[in-house]
């Protein structure tokens, strides 16, 4: 599960924030936190450092994207959600602070839709994808979506086994 936070002068919700995904009942080892830093002023980065030391050991990863500008909310959650892999990618205010089942939730929820990452900046519900073949996703729209060669293999067997054989 990837974690997408983007934050801009946040420096009071930090600790809060990160010391509830800590308390999570879920396997911390499946979560990679990316914390899009949209230029703040404050002493955000000073503190998201330190949440960083004392989270990665339990996360998979905690990366800190620092933007030499302001991207905007939107465009700071694309940056985010572009360096993540996973197949589950959530979206979290700052100043959210999770409950325990929270991410498990999450996840049980998530797997009743079917979504599948085809890129690193698409995600697919896969009951719109036709066909997966050459290298491209081929949507019931007659839209194609290219795949990348390292993400095809991934890809297609999670479409055969979604659908079945094509």
């Amino acid at each position: 599960m990837d974690i997408i936070y983007v934050s801009y002068n946040s420096q009071k919700w930090i600790k809060g924030c990160f010391e509830s995904v800590l308390k999570s009942d879920y396997d911390l080892k499946k979560v990679s936190v990316f914390v899009v830093d949209n230029k703040s002023t404050d002493g955000t980065l000073e503190e998201l450092k330190k949440m960083q030391s004392k989270c990665e050991e339990y996360l998979r990863e905690f990366r800190i994207i620092e933007s030499p500008k302001n991207l905007g909310f939107g465009g700071a959650n694309n940056l985010g959600f572009s360096k993540g892999k996973d197949e589950i990618a959530c979206f979290f205010n700052i100043d959210t602070e999770l409950y325990p089942d929270t991410l498990n939730n999450l996840e049980e929820e998530m797997s009743n839709f079917s979504f599948l990452r085809i890129h690193q900046s698409f995600l697919v519900n896969m009951k719109h994808i036709k066909c997966v073949t050459c290298y491209k996703a081929i949507l019931s729209n007659h839209q194609e979506i290219a795949i990348p060669k390292v993400r095809y293999r991934d890809v297609k067997n999670t479409f055969v086994a979604f659908k079945g054989e094509m």
